[in-house]
Protein backbone atom coordinates (compact mmCIF):
# COMPACT_ATOMS: atom_id res chain seq x y z
CA UNK A 1 0.00 0.00 0.00
CA UNK A 2 2.89 2.03 -0.37
CA UNK A 3 1.67 3.67 -3.44
CA UNK A 4 -1.20 4.74 -1.59
CA UNK A 5 -1.72 8.47 -1.65
CA UNK A 6 -4.34 12.03 -1.64
CA UNK A 7 -4.82 15.86 -1.40
CA UNK A 8 -6.36 17.83 1.25
CA UNK A 9 -6.68 21.74 1.88
CA UNK A 10 -5.33 24.24 4.54
CA UNK A 11 -5.52 27.02 6.90
CA UNK A 12 -3.90 28.86 9.43
CA UNK A 13 -3.42 29.87 13.14
CA UNK A 14 -4.82 33.61 14.41
CA UNK A 15 -2.98 32.46 17.86
CA UNK A 16 1.17 31.43 18.83
CA UNK A 17 1.23 27.92 19.31
CA UNK A 18 4.87 27.38 21.87
CA UNK A 19 4.69 23.55 21.55
CA UNK A 20 3.11 20.34 21.02
CA UNK A 21 3.94 16.70 21.48
CA UNK A 22 2.84 13.73 19.81
CA UNK A 23 3.01 9.99 21.21
CA UNK A 24 6.40 11.73 23.48
CA UNK A 25 8.37 11.03 20.17
CA UNK A 26 8.48 14.25 18.56
CA UNK A 27 7.15 18.06 19.66
CA UNK A 28 7.60 21.11 17.65
CA UNK A 29 8.17 24.92 18.67
CA UNK A 30 6.45 27.88 16.81
CA UNK A 31 7.82 31.09 16.45
CA UNK A 32 5.72 34.17 16.83
CA UNK A 33 5.51 33.91 13.23
CA UNK A 34 3.50 30.37 12.95
CA UNK A 35 6.89 29.18 11.47
CA UNK A 36 8.65 25.90 12.72
CA UNK A 37 11.67 26.67 15.12
CA UNK A 38 12.36 23.08 15.77
CA UNK A 39 11.83 19.88 16.11
CA UNK A 40 12.24 17.33 18.94
CA UNK A 41 12.72 13.49 18.33
CA UNK A 42 13.13 11.41 21.00
CA UNK A 43 14.82 13.59 23.06
CA UNK A 44 17.16 15.33 20.54
CA UNK A 45 16.49 18.72 19.38
CA UNK A 46 16.47 19.68 15.47
CA UNK A 47 16.48 23.77 14.92
CA UNK A 48 15.13 24.53 11.70
CA UNK A 49 17.88 27.42 10.13
CA UNK A 50 14.80 28.15 7.31
CA UNK A 51 11.50 29.36 7.51
CA UNK A 52 8.95 26.45 7.32
CA UNK A 53 5.02 26.97 8.23
CA UNK A 54 3.48 24.21 9.75
CA UNK A 55 1.01 23.51 6.92
CA UNK A 56 -0.06 25.15 3.92
CA UNK A 57 -3.43 25.55 1.64
CA UNK A 58 -5.32 27.09 -1.20
CA UNK A 59 -8.65 29.08 -0.77
CA UNK A 60 -9.72 29.19 -4.40
CA UNK A 61 -6.55 29.89 -6.83
CA UNK A 62 -4.52 31.55 -4.15
CA UNK A 63 -1.67 29.60 -2.12
CA UNK A 64 -1.95 30.54 1.56
CA UNK A 65 0.31 28.87 4.85
CA UNK A 66 0.60 29.26 8.92
CA UNK A 67 3.03 32.20 8.01
CA UNK A 68 1.10 33.80 5.72
CA UNK A 69 -2.68 33.20 6.41
CA UNK A 70 -5.93 34.39 4.62
CA UNK A 71 -8.05 36.51 6.21
CA UNK A 72 -10.87 34.87 6.08
CA UNK A 73 -10.04 32.22 7.73
CA UNK A 74 -9.35 31.68 11.82
CA UNK A 75 -7.82 28.33 12.98
CA UNK A 76 -7.12 26.96 16.07
CA UNK A 77 -5.43 23.76 16.96
CA UNK A 78 -5.54 20.74 19.85
CA UNK A 79 -3.51 18.05 20.99
CA UNK A 80 -5.74 14.84 20.35
CA UNK A 81 -4.05 11.69 21.53
CA UNK A 82 -1.35 11.07 19.37
CA UNK A 83 -2.42 13.64 16.83
CA UNK A 84 -3.08 17.30 16.18
CA UNK A 85 -6.58 18.73 15.18
CA UNK A 86 -6.49 21.36 13.08
CA UNK A 87 -10.07 23.31 13.04
CA UNK A 88 -10.24 25.76 10.33
CA UNK A 89 -13.62 28.48 10.69
CA UNK A 90 -14.58 31.02 7.96
CA UNK A 91 -14.57 34.25 9.18
CA UNK A 92 -15.92 36.30 6.02
CA UNK A 93 -19.34 36.88 4.66
CA UNK A 94 -18.59 34.62 1.47
CA UNK A 95 -18.49 31.36 0.60
CA UNK A 96 -14.91 29.90 0.85
CA UNK A 97 -13.44 26.78 -1.46
CA UNK A 98 -10.66 25.40 0.78
CA UNK A 99 -8.63 22.67 -0.88
CA UNK A 100 -5.01 21.47 -1.16
CA UNK A 101 -3.76 21.33 2.84
CA UNK A 102 -0.26 20.22 2.96
CA UNK A 103 1.63 19.58 5.82
CA UNK A 104 4.71 22.33 5.94
CA UNK A 105 4.83 24.24 2.08
CA UNK A 106 5.42 22.98 -1.79
CA UNK A 107 8.81 24.32 -1.05
CA UNK A 108 11.69 22.86 0.77
CA UNK A 109 9.92 19.76 1.25
CA UNK A 110 11.76 16.24 0.59
CA UNK A 111 8.33 15.27 -1.09
CA UNK A 112 5.02 16.39 -0.99
CA UNK A 113 1.08 14.69 -2.20
CA UNK A 114 -1.60 16.95 -2.81
CA UNK A 115 -4.11 17.56 -5.80
CA UNK A 116 -2.73 19.15 -9.01
CA UNK A 117 -5.26 21.05 -12.05
CA UNK A 118 -8.87 20.52 -11.56
CA UNK A 119 -9.92 17.23 -12.87
CA UNK A 120 -13.06 15.69 -11.21
CA UNK A 121 -11.54 12.38 -10.54
CA UNK A 122 -7.81 12.83 -11.26
CA UNK A 123 -6.05 15.25 -9.23
CA UNK A 124 -3.78 13.47 -6.43
CA UNK A 125 -0.14 14.11 -7.45
CA UNK A 126 3.09 12.97 -6.39
CA UNK A 127 6.00 16.43 -6.29
CA UNK A 128 9.48 15.85 -6.27
CA UNK A 129 11.62 18.97 -6.46
CA UNK A 130 12.74 19.24 -10.43
CA UNK A 131 10.98 16.58 -11.59
CA UNK A 132 7.98 16.66 -13.47
CA UNK A 133 4.73 15.60 -10.43
CA UNK A 134 3.22 11.97 -11.15
CA UNK A 135 -0.14 11.37 -11.39
CA UNK A 136 -1.14 9.03 -8.81
CA UNK A 137 -4.27 6.67 -7.28
CA UNK A 138 -5.38 7.01 -3.91
CA UNK A 139 -8.18 5.14 -1.73
CA UNK A 140 -11.57 6.49 -2.62
CA UNK A 141 -11.80 7.32 0.86
CA UNK A 142 -8.46 9.02 1.15
CA UNK A 143 -8.51 11.92 -1.83
CA UNK A 144 -9.40 14.36 1.49
CA UNK A 145 -5.51 13.44 2.24
CA UNK A 146 -2.26 15.59 2.09
CA UNK A 147 1.16 14.32 2.67
CA UNK A 148 5.46 15.72 2.93
CA UNK A 149 8.49 14.74 3.93
CA UNK A 150 10.62 17.57 5.29
CA UNK A 151 14.63 16.54 5.87
CA UNK A 152 16.05 17.91 9.18
CA UNK A 153 19.48 16.85 8.86
CA UNK A 154 20.62 14.55 5.96
CA UNK A 155 19.34 11.79 7.79
CA UNK A 156 16.89 12.55 10.27
CA UNK A 157 13.19 13.38 8.78
CA UNK A 158 9.97 14.12 9.50
CA UNK A 159 6.82 12.61 7.62
CA UNK A 160 3.40 14.42 7.92
CA UNK A 161 0.02 13.66 7.12
CA UNK A 162 -3.12 15.77 6.82
CA UNK A 163 -6.73 14.53 6.60
CA UNK A 164 -10.12 16.09 6.70
CA UNK A 165 -12.76 14.95 9.52
CA UNK A 166 -15.69 14.69 7.15
CA UNK A 167 -18.38 14.36 9.60
CA UNK A 168 -16.69 17.61 11.74
CA UNK A 169 -18.28 19.81 8.25
CA UNK A 170 -20.59 22.33 9.63
CA UNK A 171 -21.93 25.13 7.58
CA UNK A 172 -20.27 23.48 4.57
CA UNK A 173 -20.41 21.28 2.07
CA UNK A 174 -17.71 18.58 1.29
CA UNK A 175 -16.35 17.68 -2.69
CA UNK A 176 -14.12 14.90 -3.54
CA UNK A 177 -10.78 17.65 -3.74
CA UNK A 178 -12.25 20.58 -1.80
CA UNK A 179 -14.38 21.54 1.23
CA UNK A 180 -16.92 24.61 0.94
CA UNK A 181 -17.48 26.60 4.13
CA UNK A 182 -20.43 29.05 3.76
CA UNK A 183 -19.76 31.76 6.58
CA UNK A 184 -19.77 30.72 9.83
CA UNK A 185 -18.87 27.38 8.66
CA UNK A 186 -15.87 25.23 9.96
CA UNK A 187 -14.05 22.01 9.42
CA UNK A 188 -11.02 19.58 11.42
CA UNK A 189 -8.02 18.31 9.73
CA UNK A 190 -6.01 15.79 11.75
CA UNK A 191 -2.58 16.53 11.28
CA UNK A 192 0.24 13.52 12.04
CA UNK A 193 4.06 13.59 12.74
CA UNK A 194 6.25 10.07 12.05
CA UNK A 195 9.90 10.27 12.06
CA UNK A 196 11.85 8.02 9.52
CA UNK A 197 15.25 8.03 7.92
CA UNK A 198 16.85 7.53 5.04
CA UNK A 199 15.27 7.98 1.44
CA UNK A 200 11.89 9.97 0.32
CA UNK A 201 10.59 6.61 -0.29
CA UNK A 202 10.40 5.21 3.77
CA UNK A 203 8.41 8.04 4.59
CA UNK A 204 5.98 6.96 2.14
CA UNK A 205 6.23 3.44 3.72
CA UNK A 206 6.16 4.31 7.11
CA UNK A 207 3.23 6.38 6.89
CA UNK A 208 0.84 4.41 4.40
CA UNK A 209 1.94 0.55 4.71
CA UNK A 210 3.40 0.50 8.61
CA UNK A 211 1.01 3.32 10.00
CA UNK A 212 -1.64 2.66 7.98
CA UNK A 213 -2.47 6.30 7.56
CA UNK A 214 -2.97 6.32 11.27
CA UNK A 215 -6.41 4.66 10.60
CA UNK A 216 -5.96 1.77 12.81
CA UNK A 217 -3.80 1.02 15.54
CA UNK A 218 -4.31 -2.90 14.61
CA UNK A 219 -5.40 -5.01 11.41
CA UNK A 220 -7.57 -7.44 11.63
CA UNK A 221 -7.05 -10.13 9.48
CA UNK A 222 -9.80 -12.60 9.76
CA UNK A 223 -11.32 -12.10 6.40
CA UNK A 224 -8.05 -12.63 5.03
CA UNK A 225 -7.14 -15.89 6.73
CA UNK A 226 -10.65 -17.17 5.71
CA UNK A 227 -9.93 -20.22 2.92
CA UNK A 228 -12.81 -19.93 1.13
CA UNK A 229 -12.60 -16.19 0.17
CA UNK A 230 -8.90 -16.34 -0.71
CA UNK A 231 -9.45 -18.07 -4.58
CA UNK A 232 -9.76 -13.80 -5.21
CA UNK A 233 -6.60 -13.29 -4.61
CA UNK A 234 -5.38 -15.23 -8.07
CA UNK A 235 -8.14 -13.46 -9.99
CA UNK A 236 -7.00 -10.79 -12.36
CA UNK A 237 -9.13 -10.48 -15.78
CA UNK A 238 -13.14 -9.28 -14.67
CA UNK A 239 -16.00 -7.94 -16.80
CA UNK A 240 -18.84 -5.93 -15.56
CA UNK A 241 -21.70 -6.30 -17.92
CA UNK A 242 -24.63 -4.58 -18.12
CA UNK A 243 -28.24 -6.96 -18.42
CA UNK A 244 -28.62 -5.54 -21.86
CA UNK A 245 -25.30 -6.10 -23.61
CA UNK A 246 -25.62 -8.26 -26.61
CA UNK A 247 -22.92 -9.86 -25.44
CA UNK A 248 -25.07 -11.01 -22.38
CA UNK A 249 -28.45 -11.74 -23.89
CA UNK A 250 -29.42 -11.28 -27.86
CA UNK A 251 -32.99 -9.39 -27.22
CA UNK A 252 -33.62 -10.20 -31.27
CA UNK A 253 -32.99 -13.86 -30.55
CA UNK A 254 -34.22 -14.55 -27.00
CA UNK A 255 -31.43 -16.37 -25.80
CA UNK A 256 -28.74 -15.41 -23.57
CA UNK A 257 -25.32 -14.93 -25.38
CA UNK A 258 -22.90 -14.57 -22.08
CA UNK A 259 -21.37 -18.39 -22.53
CA UNK A 260 -20.35 -17.21 -26.29
CA UNK A 261 -18.58 -13.99 -24.91
CA UNK A 262 -16.43 -16.03 -22.46
CA UNK A 263 -15.54 -19.07 -25.14
CA UNK A 264 -14.46 -16.09 -26.96
CA UNK A 265 -12.41 -14.16 -24.32
CA UNK A 266 -11.24 -17.82 -23.60
CA UNK A 267 -9.46 -17.59 -27.38
CA UNK A 268 -8.46 -14.56 -27.28
CA UNK A 269 -6.84 -13.66 -24.15
CA UNK A 270 -6.95 -17.03 -22.11
CA UNK A 271 -10.97 -15.92 -20.38
CA UNK A 272 -12.15 -13.93 -17.61
CA UNK A 273 -11.45 -14.64 -14.09
CA UNK A 274 -14.97 -13.28 -13.40
CA UNK A 275 -17.75 -11.93 -14.61
CA UNK A 276 -20.53 -9.45 -13.16
CA UNK A 277 -24.08 -8.77 -14.36
CA UNK A 278 -25.26 -5.35 -13.60
CA UNK A 279 -29.40 -5.43 -14.75
CA UNK A 280 -29.61 -2.10 -12.26
CA UNK A 281 -27.93 0.64 -14.36
CA UNK A 282 -29.22 3.11 -16.06
CA UNK A 283 -33.35 1.10 -15.15
CA UNK A 284 -33.21 1.24 -11.28
CA UNK A 285 -35.74 4.71 -10.42
CA UNK A 286 -37.30 4.53 -13.48
CA UNK A 287 -40.33 2.87 -11.69
CA UNK A 288 -41.10 1.67 -8.27
CA UNK A 289 -39.31 -2.05 -8.71
CA UNK A 290 -36.25 -2.13 -6.49
CA UNK A 291 -33.11 -3.73 -7.35
CA UNK A 292 -33.75 -7.01 -6.47
CA UNK A 293 -37.31 -6.92 -8.49
CA UNK A 294 -34.74 -5.72 -11.77
CA UNK A 295 -32.68 -9.07 -11.62
CA UNK A 296 -36.03 -11.28 -10.99
CA UNK A 297 -37.42 -9.63 -14.08
CA UNK A 298 -34.74 -10.71 -16.64
CA UNK A 299 -35.97 -13.63 -19.00
CA UNK A 300 -36.43 -16.36 -17.50
CA UNK A 301 -36.35 -14.78 -13.68
CA UNK A 302 -33.39 -15.36 -11.12
CA UNK A 303 -33.26 -19.53 -12.27
CA UNK A 304 -32.02 -18.54 -15.64
CA UNK A 305 -29.24 -16.38 -13.90
CA UNK A 306 -28.89 -19.46 -11.64
CA UNK A 307 -28.12 -21.64 -14.81
CA UNK A 308 -26.02 -18.69 -15.96
CA UNK A 309 -23.58 -18.75 -13.13
CA UNK A 310 -23.26 -22.68 -13.32
CA UNK A 311 -22.41 -22.52 -16.81
CA UNK A 312 -19.82 -19.84 -16.43
CA UNK A 313 -18.19 -21.81 -13.34
CA UNK A 314 -17.77 -24.54 -16.07
CA UNK A 315 -15.89 -22.29 -18.34
CA UNK A 316 -13.78 -21.52 -15.15
CA UNK A 317 -15.25 -18.21 -14.79
CA UNK A 318 -16.88 -16.70 -11.15
CA UNK A 319 -20.26 -15.06 -11.63
CA UNK A 320 -21.16 -11.53 -9.87
CA UNK A 321 -24.09 -10.01 -8.75
CA UNK A 322 -24.30 -6.39 -7.87
CA UNK A 323 -25.39 -4.29 -5.31
CA UNK A 324 -26.64 -0.49 -4.94
CA UNK A 325 -26.62 1.18 -1.83
CA UNK A 326 -28.64 4.54 -3.31
CA UNK A 327 -31.66 1.94 -4.10
CA UNK A 328 -34.05 4.25 -1.76
CA UNK A 329 -37.73 5.04 -2.39
CA UNK A 330 -38.48 2.06 -5.02
CA UNK A 331 -40.50 -0.78 -3.13
CA UNK A 332 -39.62 -1.43 0.05
CA UNK A 333 -36.78 -4.50 1.15
CA UNK A 334 -34.05 -5.01 3.67
CA UNK A 335 -31.32 -4.52 1.95
CA UNK A 336 -29.56 -7.59 3.65
CA UNK A 337 -32.01 -9.71 3.44
CA UNK A 338 -32.43 -8.57 -0.34
CA UNK A 339 -28.79 -9.69 -0.77
CA UNK A 340 -28.75 -12.81 0.87
CA UNK A 341 -32.15 -14.00 -1.03
CA UNK A 342 -30.23 -12.61 -4.54
CA UNK A 343 -27.49 -15.05 -3.63
CA UNK A 344 -29.23 -17.59 -2.39
CA UNK A 345 -30.90 -17.65 -5.51
CA UNK A 346 -28.67 -17.31 -8.02
CA UNK A 347 -25.64 -19.02 -6.01
CA UNK A 348 -23.66 -15.90 -7.62
CA UNK A 349 -20.23 -16.10 -6.50
CA UNK A 350 -19.66 -12.50 -5.40
CA UNK A 351 -21.16 -8.90 -5.29
CA UNK A 352 -19.89 -5.82 -6.70
CA UNK A 353 -20.84 -3.03 -4.20
CA UNK A 354 -21.57 -0.54 -6.55
CA UNK A 355 -20.13 3.17 -5.75
CA UNK A 356 -18.87 2.41 -2.32
CA UNK A 357 -15.26 1.77 -1.14
CA UNK A 358 -16.14 -0.10 2.01
CA UNK A 359 -18.32 -3.01 3.01
CA UNK A 360 -19.00 -3.80 6.68
CA UNK A 361 -19.34 -6.61 8.57
CA UNK A 362 -23.34 -7.06 7.38
CA UNK A 363 -22.11 -7.56 4.32
CA UNK A 364 -20.16 -9.70 4.52
CA UNK A 365 -22.43 -11.93 7.00
CA UNK A 366 -25.54 -11.67 4.71
CA UNK A 367 -23.47 -13.44 2.30
CA UNK A 368 -22.19 -16.15 4.38
CA UNK A 369 -25.68 -17.03 5.58
CA UNK A 370 -26.51 -17.81 1.94
CA UNK A 371 -23.17 -19.72 0.72
CA UNK A 372 -19.62 -19.76 2.34
CA UNK A 373 -16.70 -18.11 -0.47
CA UNK A 374 -18.75 -15.24 -1.44
CA UNK A 375 -17.06 -12.16 -2.40
CA UNK A 376 -17.26 -8.46 -1.34
CA UNK A 377 -15.88 -6.33 -4.26
CA UNK A 378 -16.32 -2.88 -3.74
CA UNK A 379 -16.05 -0.25 -6.45
CA UNK A 380 -13.25 1.59 -5.31
CA UNK A 381 -10.32 1.08 -3.33
CA UNK A 382 -10.92 1.02 0.80
CA UNK A 383 -8.76 2.98 3.13
CA UNK A 384 -7.03 0.66 5.94
CA UNK A 385 -9.70 1.28 8.24
CA UNK A 386 -12.38 -0.54 6.00
CA UNK A 387 -10.29 -2.91 4.80
CA UNK A 388 -10.81 -5.64 7.75
CA UNK A 389 -14.16 -5.91 6.64
CA UNK A 390 -13.66 -6.33 2.69
CA UNK A 391 -10.84 -8.24 0.72
CA UNK A 392 -11.20 -6.91 -2.62
CA UNK A 393 -11.78 -3.85 -4.53
CA UNK A 394 -11.25 -2.25 -7.76
CA UNK A 395 -8.50 0.78 -8.03
CA UNK A 396 -10.33 3.90 -10.14
CA UNK A 397 -8.25 3.66 -13.09
CA UNK A 398 -9.04 8.01 -13.05
CA UNK A 399 -5.07 8.26 -14.50
CA UNK A 400 -4.73 11.06 -17.20
CA UNK A 401 -2.42 13.13 -18.95
CA UNK A 402 -2.33 16.46 -18.06
CA UNK A 403 -0.61 19.37 -18.34
CA UNK A 404 -2.17 21.38 -15.22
Amino acid sequence: MSSRYFILLSLLFLTILKGFSQEAHISFQLGSDQSIESFQIKGQTFQIGRSVPLFSYQIGESLFSSIQPSDQLAVSMSQDGGHWKITFSNISQDTIQLHNVIPFSKEGTEVYITGNGNHGLSRTHLFLPGKVPVNVIVPDNAWDLGYAGLDLDGESKIASLTRRDRESIQKGSRRRFETYLFPGGSVEYLFYLLPYSGTWQNGLTEVFQRKMLCDIAYFENELFERKDLQWIRHSYIMHLMYAWDKFYYDIDKEEYTLQDFLARGKKLYGGDDVVSIWPTWPTLGLDQRNQFELFEDLPGGLEAMRSQAQLSREKGTKFFVCYNPWDVGTEEKDHFEGLYDLILATDADGVVLDTKAEAGKEFQDAADRAKSGVIMYSEGMAVPKSMPTIVSGRVHNALYSSDA
